[in-house]
């Protein structure tokens, strides 16, 4: 099993975001930081088009970043 599996969103976004900040990538991605905020949280879900959005920002698939 990969260990990736296991991981939550947040922690999988906070991952890809490394040293970055989540100002930074909300404004990358087109998103609010609280939005960027209650991702990395797992307060909310991100939708179909905020999940291209951020795989593409972040140079990988939305399948290796979400699932």
């Amino acid at each position: 099993m990969d260990a990736r599996s296991t991981l939550s969103i947040g922690d999988r976004l906070r991952y890809a975001r490394g040293d970055r900040s989540q100002a930074e990538v909300a404004e990358g991605v087109g998103l609010s930081v609280m939005a960027i905020s209650k991702l990395e949280a797992d307060q909310i879900k991100p939708s179909l088009d905020t999940m291209k959005k951020l795989a593409e920002y972040f140079h990988t698939s939305a399948e290796k970043l979400f699932f």
